[in-house]
């Protein structure tokens, strides 16, 4: 019996027992209609429900949501070869999912001398590790929804694991926490619209020489299992832990084989090994300090350079070519630094008006210029909002500049609080920059889109 089954009893079995008694339930439901600007196309058509409860008995804490959702830009049935390639209707969703998104049984445990406290949590869990917005680097304990790329907020871009954790609180100040996760997920990339680069590259080559083949995912058993640990305390009132994770990344590297002109692509999982510190301290003025840190000790792949012609000489006699010729698979593995760090402002200047400013850099250890990659990525990413009509409504204009290659993805939004449960807004994304930057390769996807949300 494996650890989904025993959770998935152990909910099932609680109000057999008497245990569960008047849980609070709530929930929400929100549309959103997204239309591209650049062709005219239709983007998106997005319906989502949740639906939640939980309950609280003495120390012992019971919570589920469940979601269920039809986007229209999802892929439901793939080809397994080449997903991107599909143009069978029946390939995507034409109905709603429905799913467990988060469910967990917590437990604690208090005393009187030498600890605090002990907590134990089993479920399908989302875990939020760092302190800093959007880009973490040390909050890689979940997979992700990357099929609408970073238009999500990134909580609801995850996505809950079967998984246990346990957390023993020295002082009220200094914790040491233990994950365990035995269940795989990879991040979610399949679109009807935005399709990686990655993918792009292999059609840009003459027909029949590039072949993407299946993916090869980790194997299923205890000793392929995830951990993570994190070391807490406070210092001179700055907020501070110690991370570490050892497991599968959720991100997808792409491995290749050469066979005669033919080449092999296939998408794989590497074990990676993450070492990090993460703080935040509130200063003065409304103003807080955060920032993120991670070295990648292992698992961590990047692609050769195949160079800038289309045909098959011209990737043969590339870095990436000249590996594969030599038996190689087109891939080199460092050690990589990945850090941001920012501040926020409430109430700056005046009441209502907030402003977020962050730094993310990577770095690529021991650098070779075959890589495909820069040796350095910056970005900048910011939100300004301000909150006006007694924070009944909001303008908001989030940001993304990302420094290498001049890409940058505007959005602006303004939303509307009608009474405490209802609201709707209305965006639009400008992404620009060259077509194979970071975020460029999406530059023909500008989109408007008008949203509502209900919750009860």
């Amino acid at each position: 019996m494996n650890i989904k089954t025993i959770i998935i009893c152990a909910l099932a079995l609680l109000p057999a027992q008497g245990l569960i008694a008047a849980p609070e339930i709530g929930g929400s439901i929100e549309v959103i209609g997204a239309a591209g600007v650049n062709d005219g196309d239709f983007y998106r058509g997005f319906v989502r429900g949740d639906f939640e409860f939980r309950t609280a008995i003495e120390e012992t804490e019971i919570y589920a949501k469940i979601r269920g959702e039809e986007d229209s830009i999802r892929i439901n049935n793939p080809e397994k070869n080449n997903p991107y390639k599909s143009k069978d209707g029946d390939d995507f969703f034409s109905s709603a999912r429905f799913y467990l998104r988060e469910a967990y049984i917590s437990q604690d445990f208090f005393f009187d001398k030498g600890i605090s406290g002990i907590n134990f949590k089993l479920g399908k869990l989302i875990y939020t590790w760092g302190s800093c917005d959007e880009v973490k680097p040390v909050d890689i304990l979940n997979p992700q929804d990357l099929s609408y790329l970073f238009m999500k907020p990134l909580q609801e871009r995850k996505y809950g694991l079967y998984s246990g954790m346990v957390t023993i609180s020295i002082t009220d100040s200094i914790f040491l926490e233990g994950v365990f996760m035995p269940q795989f997920q990879e991040n979610e990339l399949s679109s009807r619209v935005f399709v990686p680069e990655d993918i792009r590259d292999l059609e840009d080559l003459p027909s029949g020489t590039a072949h993407l083949v299946n993916t090869n995912y980790p194997k299923k058993n205890l000793s392929e299992m995830n951990y993570g640990a994190r070391f807490g305390f406070s210092v001179y009132e700055i907020d501070t832990h110690v991370n570490y994770f050892w497991g599968y990344e959720h991100m997808p590297n792409y491995s290749s084989e050469l066979d005669g002109l033919d080449y092999y692509t296939r998408a794989r999982y590497a074990k990676i090994q993450m070492f990090g510190l993460d703080f935040q301290r509130a200063v003065k003025w409304g103003i807080a300090v955060r920032g993120e840190f991670a070295y990648f000790e292992r698992g961590k792949h990047f692609q050769l350079d195949r160079g800038a012609g289309s045909s098959v000489a011209s990737m043969l006699s590339s870095p990436f070519g000249r590996d594969l010729l030599s038996g190689g698979n087109g891939l080199v593995e460092k050690d990589q630094i990945q850090y941001t760090a920012g501040f926020d402002v409430t109430d700056m200047f005046t009441d209502g008006l907030y402003f977020n400013l962050q730094f993310n850099q990577e770095i690529i250890v021991d650098y070779s210029e075959k890589i495909a990659k820069d040796e350095f990525c910056h970005l900048i990413i910011w939100t300004l909002e301000y909150s006006f009509l007694r924070e009944k409504a909001r303008v908001k204009l989030r940001g993304f500049y990302y420094i290498n290659d001049g890409d940058v993805a505007l959005n602006p939004e303004f939303k509307y609080n009608i009474g405490s449960n209802y609201e709707i807004a209305a965006g639009v994304w400008v992404i620009e920059g060259a077509r194979h930057g970071a975020y460029g390769q999406f530059r023909d996807k500008d989109l408007v889109y008008i949203s509502g949300k209900a919750t009860f």
